[in-house]
């Protein structure tokens, strides 16, 4: 999902014995890796040539926007139900859909100004050779469901294995399944899905009920780790509780740090940086420092030059290589599927986290995503773990886990 995975793939192939999956200039037969972005972008550039699709859409949005009655509501709708899910004019204006999640519509009448809208959002976006990606799947998939259009065999694959399932659309997994001849593999854990609140398997079209296998043994972290991820996963409402994930490795207690501000926050870092590599002997790539909101690390990282001659860098910068002997710095959206020997987890006071456009969602909903995503980031380490957080902290997801770690250090 994320280019970062792809690039930590990278990385790790050769130690796997898998040559040269992403060389340009000496390349496999056909490439193994990559993201859902490029995998999907080429499947429509072949069916709408003169298309360019755009992940974002902001880019032809401005001038719809000056004729918008409905104001910012009517992109949440299309971008966080509509377009995510598939859904179509009958299923939200006549048989009334669930929006699971999201905030409440108050009667027929506003469903039905909303679609009209929409309809005319997608009149407008069809006269542009630029369109919003999720737009373009949502028309092609409705093409290929009408017997309108046939994805080329050379574009399809005998067998799929999408990492991360949880966080791509109903949509985007509904158009990739077109592709597969044979098989589509799945993994997933929903309580890391950091992107949308949830993914509903019947609208993409794929029945997971009969091979769906839980895996129970968790070979990353250690037994510490593992625990107190077990314990802050119990807190998010709806968990699964049959999968309990098994641990063999003992490691060092998981460390809270609180301080009154991001000075002394930064500050224990430091020091925790200092004696990880002076006295432990850890490399400064087995250190991965996440945040809770972006924006909050270039302070640290120059606080880390200055006073240790370290560099660091985010894992998502362009430029960023994991082969670079640097300390890496990640957000909890980015640190997906990464694991590290040390993380530095920075947990500040903010309950919407960098979630974007996180206000579309109900209450209950918006407590279960940012769980979700301190769950991912704690659940990163594979020895060792820091929590700093401030003292005076008043979001529950953040004081539940302080809680749990009091507790463990008793």
């Amino acid at each position: 999902f994320k280019p970062t995975l792809k690039k930590y793939n990278k990385y790790i192939a050769p130690f796997l014995n898998i040559k040269n999956p992403f060389d340009e200039e000496n390349p496999l037969e056909e490439k193994i890796i990559g993201t859902s972005k490029d995998y999907v972008n080429k499947i429509l550039r072949a069916a709408f040539p003169d298309i360019i699709p755009d992940s974002t859409g902001y880019s032809i949005r401005e001038e719809i926007d000056k004729e918008n009655p409905l104001g910012p509501n009517i992109w949440r709708e299309l971008d966080s139900f509509i377009l995510p899910n598939f859904v179509t004019e009958k299923e939200y204006c006549e048989e009334k859909i669930s929006r699971v999640g999201m905030k409440k519509i108050k009667n027929s009448d506003e469903r039905k100004s909303i679609w009209d809208y929409i309809e005319n959002i997608f009149t407008e976006w069809d006269k542009e050779n630029i369109q919003y990606t999720e737009y373009v799947c949502y028309k092609l998939i409705q093409k290929i469901e009408n017997g309108e259009y046939k994805i080329p065999e050379k574009l399809k694959t005998d067998y799929l294995l999408v990492d991360d399932a949880q966080d791509l659309s109903a949509t985007t997994l509904r158009l990739m399944r077109a592709t597969v001849r044979k098989s589509m593999i799945l993994t997933y854990d929903k309580e890391q899905a950091v992107f949308q609140p949830s993914c509903i398997w019947n609208r993409a079209g794929i029945d997971i009920s009969r091979n769906l296998i839980n895996l129970n043994i968790n070979f990353r972290s250690t037994n510490q780790i593992n625990e107190v991820a077990e314990k802050y996963r119990a807190t998010i409402k709806g968990a699964n509780k049959e999968n309990l994930p098994k641990t063999f490795r003992l490691g060092p207690p998981v460390e809270l740090h609180e301080n009154k501000n991001q000075d002394d926050s930064f500050a224990q870092m430091i020091s925790t940086v200092r004696m990880c590599i002076n006295s432990l002997n850890y490399k400064p790539e087995d250190i991965c420092i996440i945040e809770s909101s972006y924006g909050d690390l270039s302070e640290l990282s120059e606080k880390l030059k200055n006073e240790l001659d370290l560099d660091s860098a985010y894992v998502d910068d362009s430029e960023f290589d994991f082969s670079d002997i640097i300390i890496r710095l990640a957000g909890t959206q980015n640190c997906k599927g990464l694991d590290f020997p040390i993380v530095l987890f920075y947990l500040n006071d903010f309950t919407s986290f960098s979630q974007f456009g996180i206000k579309q969602f109900d209450n209950a909903t918006i407590d279960i995503m940012n769980r979700n995503m301190i769950y991912t980031a704690i659940t990163r380490s594979i020895e060792m773990l820091h929590v700093f957080t401030l003292s005076d902290s008043t979001a529950a997801p953040i004081n539940d886990l302080k809680a749990i770690l009091k507790t463990e250090t008793k």
